[in-house]
């Protein structure tokens, strides 16, 4: 049954990735194992060659896990999920475009399916919390974290990709009668991935499409925020997620 569970869970991360969900490595993927375990995709891995060792168990309890493989560092966020949600089955976390940017704006509007989750830094107990808080207040299977990206939820691996297919849908719409155009134009960091692989500064060389793909998101999400008088990331949040990118994240494997 495990393995079949993983299964799940390295095929939900080659669709996230071919549907354009996600870039890089950003984005995980969990399955609930039984009452006492979820299982969830290892930290920076490349999803189109996941296999089973890279899909950890995790205890929800304590979030104890055993491996060669580290666990995403969003875990804390899935096991938060599992407890308040206790009828989902299965967690993807992604950082879709339109719901990314329209996160930024910071206004949630329940009766057109569009929850916000207040910030909180990429991988942090705050980020784990504040969506626990939004999940428990919703029926809906999706939502939007703040200047970061999407986490949806269900009893199956479809239910929770169907929630987010059908988010990124209504944010589209939303965003294109806003008026806004999608350009490759370098604005002030407003998601949590721009300011991790661009932060501040430059473009780098080394992965230019992702680049290229992270300042179009980046700069619909600018023009979202703008119409909201919603204020790009903290300078000092930008100056922390760009070093543990490279600290970390840039080191892992995404060939």
């Amino acid at each position: 049954m495990t393995s079949k569970i993983k299964q799940q869970v390295i095929t939900a991360g080659r669709v996230l990735a071919e549907t354009g969900l996600i870039v890089r490595t950003w984005g995980n993927v969990s399955a609930r194992v039984d009452d006492d375990t979820f299982c969830v995709t290892a930290s920076g891995r490349n999803y189109m060659k996941l296999t089973e060792e890279e899909v950890i168990d995790v205890k929800i309890s304590d979030l104890s896990w055993s491996g060669d493989f580290k666990p995403s560092s969003e875990m804390l966020m899935h096991r938060e999920i599992y407890r308040v949600r206790p009828e989902t089955k299965f967690i993807i976390h992604t950082h879709q475009k339109y719901a990314s940017a329209m996160g930024c704006s910071g206004v949630s509007d329940p009766d057109k399916g569009i929850v916000i989750s207040e910030y909180g830094v990429s991988g942090s107990r705050q980020l784990a919390v504040n969506v626990a808080k939004a999940a428990d207040k919703t029926s809906g299977k999706a939502i939007i974290m703040k200047n970061h990206g999407v986490v949806t939820f269900g009893r199956s691996y479809k239910e929770a990709f169907r929630a987010a297919m059908d988010l990124e849908e209504k944010c589209r719409i939303l965003i294109q009668k806003m008026g806004v155009t999608e350009e490759c134009r370098k604005e002030k960091p407003y998601l949590d991935d721009y300011a991790m692989l661009i932060g501040s500064g430059d473009i780098p060389d080394e992965d230019r499409e992702a680049a290229r793909l992270l300042t179009v998101k980046n700069a619909v999400a600018a023009a979202v925020a703008k119409q909201y008088g919603a204020a790009p990331l903290d300078e000092k949040n930008v100056e922390y997620l760009r070093k543990k990118y490279i600290e970390s994240y840039s080191k892992l494997e995404n060939a």
